[in-house]
């Protein structure tokens, strides 16, 4: 249950839209099943290309960031369109980095979808995130099962910024 959260997504900062503490849970999970998904594909001698959807069942993503399990589809449609229509800017977080600013959305494409009768959540993620949650070269441990627990963005957010200096 550990995200190799790259340290140059942790410092990325909503400019345009915002994200709710949920929706940030929700985000670092998919990063983390991106990271698993991409880690099944090369294991295969399978490259991941940028187009690549990944995927997770609907009640996987629900139970490791909320409470509140009743119409969980709604409340995934809700987070799922936040994370869409929320734009970064990413920062360099040290002078080694080659990019010192860039501007992305956090979501290329989502999807909800029925797989023998299921709810899937698919997922596409712009290529330099998707490149930086492949293969960190610098990275922070981040635990989802302490994540999942804690109820604000700021707790989050200084979660995250206290584990990378751990």
């Amino acid at each position: 249950t550990t995200l190799n959260k790259p340290n140059n997504a942790l410092v990325m900062v909503p400019k345009v839209g915002r994200l709710n503490p949920t929706s940030r849970k929700m985000f670092n999970v998919m990063l983390h099943e991106t990271q698993r998904q991409v880690a099944e594909l090369r294991a295969g001698d399978q490259g991941v290309l940028a187009t690549h959807l990944f995927s997770a069942p609907l009640h996987t993503m629900v139970a490791q960031t909320t409470d509140n399990n009743s119409d969980a589809r709604a409340h995934v449609k809700k987070y799922l369109r936040e994370m869409r229509r929320t734009e970064v800017d990413w920062e360099a977080p040290d002078a080694d980095s080659n990019v010192i600013w860039a501007s992305m959305g956090l979501l290329s494409e989502v999807r909800l979808e029925m797989r023998n009768g299921e709810s899937w959540v698919s997922w596409a993620l712009p290529p330099a995130l998707l490149m930086a949650v492949s293969d960190p070269e610098r990275y922070t441990p981040i635990d989802t099962e302490i994540m999942a627990k804690l109820h604000s963005y700021a707790a989050i957010a200084l979660y995250e910024i206290c584990t990378r200096y751990r």
